[in-house]
């Protein structure tokens, strides 16, 4: 630790390496997805579903996500990597059948009565967010962050459903 002029007391990093590396390796995943179960949850060889033009590998998981899940929607922003959508979707299609589980939930329930949409986005400056006028949880390239927006959409769910009496209104 380091006296700071203010007298207190700092902590400084020993790692060696970039700042903000340790934070980058773990918040996107940087190879290609190898969590084909989706393919194979709707009928497909995952070795030809990936042999597919990757607009139709979106289009045939953006659908598998909104059967199995119940959500609203599942979108590419028009400046989306393809590739990196579709990869995004192959993990989070696994990542959401195990906090399924894992809470023990319904698959449905993801979707939140079908109120909630999904969009694949290209960098944005952010790990992910939820949009809770739009009832939508957008996530750019490859981030690690859905199930963290899905608490904040549920927690939104629940409150207009429950809180404030149950009457859809939000007072903060």
């Amino acid at each position: 630790s380091l006296t700071e002029g203010d007298g207190t007391r700092a902590l400084r990093s020993t790692r060696k390496g970039k700042s903000g590396s340790l934070v980058q390796k773990y918040k996107e995943r940087n190879r290609q997805s190898l969590k084909l179960t989706a393919f194979e949850e709707i009928g497909l060889d995952p070795r030809e579903a990936i042999s597919r033009p990757i607009e139709e590998q979106f289009k045939l998981l953006s659908q598998a996500m909104k059967d199995k899940f119940g959500l609203k929607a599942v979108e590419k922003h028009e400046k989306a990597n393809a590739k990196e959508a579709v990869d995004q979707l192959l993990d989070g299609f696994h990542n959401l059948s195990v906090l399924t589980q894992a809470l023990q939930l319904p698959d449905q329930a993801i979707g939140l009565d079908g109120t909630l949409s999904f969009v694949a986005l290209r960098n944005a400056g952010f790990y992910g967010a939820y949009f809770p006028d739009l009832k939508e949880i957008r996530i750019p390239a490859r981030v690690n962050s859905f199930a963290h927006e899905w608490i904040h959409a549920f927690d939104a769910y629940m409150y207009m459903r429950y809180g404030n009496e149950g009457d859809g209104t939000v007072n903060y």
